[in-house]
């Protein structure tokens, strides 16, 4: 598994998108790898950060003339306290990786020497000839002297910085001399440490400038006579040991309703390298040192209030500059400070990283046991917090869910030096606590909640107080978590639940009054339809008609013997049903045509009449003199497709504002022939002639490579569908014309 997958570090390249700062720094300086920069603090306290930007680039460049291509990828490493920095460059006109020139840069705050700045540079050689590098280091206004510490020859800069008081900070650094260009044989390797130690004054003023910077040019060449007697190894030793001591305390998300792993990380990291560590200062006293570890090991009243897990000010999950990660360094010392945790902000970044662990969880430490105050009702997260000082022991804390999803929490503890017996129990404490041992199964407690809300779990190394916890809390109930959550929760209350059923009920009623006024209200349409024939009981319309023939088919029921009288011929017969004006048929031929009429209810066309005549005026609109029996009208059209593409999708043909349809329908209106004017511009065979024209006359001028260039012309019946309304729902597709699908309403 790689770093990256094992949550130690995050790489970034070009083609990142979101790109974190890549920083390194200890609190007493930081440096910005990205636009090689140098930030000091303006003060040696803890909780100080490197607020300052100098114009100092403390970061040697190496450049390789006659490079064709580079490739860069740079890597944050949490664990380690630095930032990787790997580039594959190529010469000439080189493609195979075999050839590749690779550079490998570690660059390195030293987390326990606060004035110790590395760059470690390994090069590697792998062509058939010698290459060569130069080497650089852009510092302008910082005013620099060559200086000889023993048998090494280093750079001395010096500079000054001006604080928002106006006040002056001076910066003096000292770095191991290299030559402007350095050479690699061919199948060769290189590398090489620069070491810099920087130092920064207090505030000073004008007077006192030229003493202060003498001692600080004496400072600075003593360390770094001390610190370039031993291996550079030894000191990325010292350094990564000095990391991994701050990492015993942490946290690991296993659930994404909190943070994530990278969020979480990227803030620890950012936190821990602006922060000071006072106990790994080696011009501390001893009862200094001890009077620091024990505010870690027992952070009075820290961290009062509700957990920041959710706080995304707190975890930001981007963070894009130097001046943004001061911001958040500042929010969490303000926070602290707030929160009782001002012990801790004393303590540095062992500190913060204690802190910070406290608050995710809503740890706090009361004047004889450590309790854990967790919001019941956000506990389907699972996280874990590790590294939880306490009595110079470290506990380990889980939130877990079992195989129904219940939460329980699971601790273990880890001694440090001379055991010490710890007890613990949940919410109430009414069962009898629990002695807490190294074993690596470590000890479960069930999520118990309290009425009024109590800490679900409390820690202590007094037996008796804990004992004495169950008296004094005087809770009214102690209920199991999921008993909890459903009264919490119990559920939509009955008005609502009344309401859905209502609105359903509404919403059937009203679908079964459209359906009833759809087949069986007043001018309801037709069900059914029947053929009509002339020698059966029912209707038959002789197409030989005359069209100007006044006379009138009588309709009688389908059970009588009798015949039907047309144009006059009398015939016995039963009385009949109702009268139905002969429908005047056009191009008259030999035989009887069979039509499709549709069977109405008895008194259809009688209720119909007499609705017209309800609204209908005879003064204004003359008397209702005939009624017509409209059959089905064929409609003619002309759909225009374009292109050979399919046809429209389900969601564009059911959506009205879709404007995705590959063809477009044209159909005269009924009315067309009404008025001269009109005909003139409705004719579809004109339409038609002249748009094949225009199409013909356009493939002609603007020719299609590689295409067959024409139209196609086709004759069918054309299909038109409704997708609204409730007879859509059963049929939504008929030709053009007269459609039984469509409804009042529909697109």
């Amino acid at each position: 598994m790689s770093l990256v997958d094992r949550g130690e570090g995050v790489v970034f390249t070009p083609k990142t998108k979101e790109s974190e700062p890549l920083v390194v720094g200890n609190g007493h300086f930081l440096i910005d790898v990205d636009s090689n920069k140098l930030w000091i603090s303006s003060s040696s306290q803890p909780g100080s950060a490197p607020v300052h930007q100098t114009d100092y680039s403390p970061i040697v460049r190496l450049q390789m003339p006659g490079a064709h291509l580079e490739a860069r990828a740079m890597m944050l490493w949490y664990r380690k306290g630095s930032v990787l920095s790997s580039r594959c460059i190529l010469m000439g006109n080189s493609q195979s990786s075999r050839d590749c020139l690779v550079v490998r840069e570690e660059f390195v705050a030293h987390r326990s020497r606060p004035n110790v700045y590395l760059q470690r540079i390994h090069i590697s050689n792998p062509t058939d000839h010698m290459v060569s590098f130069d080497v650089s280091m852009e510092s302008p206004s910082f005013r620099t002297t060559m200086e000889k510490m023993e048998d090494k020859e280093c750079v001395l800069s010096s500079g000054r910085v001006l604080t928002e008081k106006k006040d002056i900070v001076l910066v003096v650094v000292a770095t191991k001399r290299l030559s402007t260009k350095i050479q690699i044989p061919a199948k060769s390797e290189y590398s090489e440490n620069v070491v810099s130690v920087i130092h920064t004054s207090e505030p000073t003023e004008g007077t006192k400038l030229d003493e202060t910077l003498g001692k600080l040019r004496e400072l600075v060449k003593k360390e770094m006579v001390d610190v370039l007697r031993p291996n550079v190894e030894e000191l990325m030793q010292e350094h990564q040991q000095a990391w991994v001591d701050l990492f015993i305390s942490g946290k690991k998300i296993t659930d994404t309703h909190t943070p994530s792993s990278r969020t979480v990380n990227n803030t620890l990291y950012y936190i821990l390298s602006t922060s000071t560590a006072p106990l790994l200062d080696r011009s501390i006293t001893t009862e200094e040192h001890e009077k620091l570890e024990a505010s870690l090991n027992y952070a009075d009243h820290c961290f009062s209030g509700h957990a920041t897990m959710h706080a995304e000010n707190l975890w930001p999950e981007r963070l894009t500059n130097v001046a943004q990660i001061l911001q958040l360094v500042n929010l969490w010392n303000l926070t602290f400070q707030k929160r009782g945790c001002k012990v801790l902000v004393a303590a540095g970044a062992h500190g913060m990283m204690q802190g910070m662990v406290l608050s995710f969880g809503g740890l706090q430490f009361t004047e004889n046991h450590l309790q854990f105050q967790a919001d019941p009702d956000v506990l389907h997260n699972s996280y874990s917090l590790r590294g939880i000082h306490y009595n110079k022991d470290l506990i380990n804390l889980a939130v877990l869910q079992d195989v129904e999803g219940k939460p329980f929490l699971h601790m273990s503890v880890k001694p440090q030096e001379k055991p010490v017996k710890l007890y613990a129990c949940e919410a109430g404490c009414m069962n009898e606590p629990v002695e807490l041992t190294s074993e690596l199964r470590g000890h479960m407690f069930p999520v118990m909640v309290t009425q009024p809300i109590t800490p679900l779990l409390y820690i202590s190394t007094d037996l008796t107080h804990l004992q004495d916890l169950r008296h004094t809390m005087h809770v009214k109930a102690i209920l199991a978590h999921e008993d909890h959550m459903a009264k919490q929760y119990p559920g939509l209350p009955f008005l609502f639940w009344f309401s859905v059923a209502s609105l359903i009920t509404l919403f059937h009623l009203f679908l079964f009054k459209l359906i009833y006024n759809e087949y069986c209200g007043p001018g309801a349409k037709p069900l059914f339809r029947s053929k009509l024939f002339v020698d059966r009981e029912m209707l038959q319309l002789n197409d030989s008609v005359d069209p100007e023939s006044p006379g009138a088919a009588v309709l009688h029921p389908a059970d009588c013997d009798d015949a039907v009288a047309l144009d006059g011929a009398s015939v016995a017969c039963c009385t009949p049903l109702q009268k139905l004006t002969p429908f005047h048929v056009h191009n008259p031929t030999m035989r009887a045509k069979v039509k499709d009429y549709f069977v109405f209810r008895t008194g259809t066309i009688e209720q119909a009449v007499n609705d017209i005549r309800t609204v209908a005026l005879p003064s204004q609109d003359g008397e209702v003199l005939s009624v017509w029996l409209l059959a089905e009208r064929e409609g003619t059209g002309i759909r225009v497709q374009w292109d050979k593409r399919p046809r429209a999708s389900f969601l564009n043909r059911w959506n009205p504002w879709s404007s995705d349809i590959p063809y477009a329908t044209f159909t005269e209106h009924p009315m067309a022939h009404a008025d001269e004017k009109v005909s003139s511009i409705c004719q579809l065979e004109n339409f038609k002639t002249q748009l094949v024209q225009a199409v013909k006359k356009a493939h002609k001028e603007f020719p299609i490579p590689g295409r067959a260039n024409g139209v196609l012309i086709l004759e069918r019946p054309l299909l038109i569908e409704t997708y609204l309304g409730i007879m859509s729902l059963i049929n939504n597709e008929a030709k053009l014309g007269y459609s039984m699908t469509r409804g009042k309403i529909g697109f």
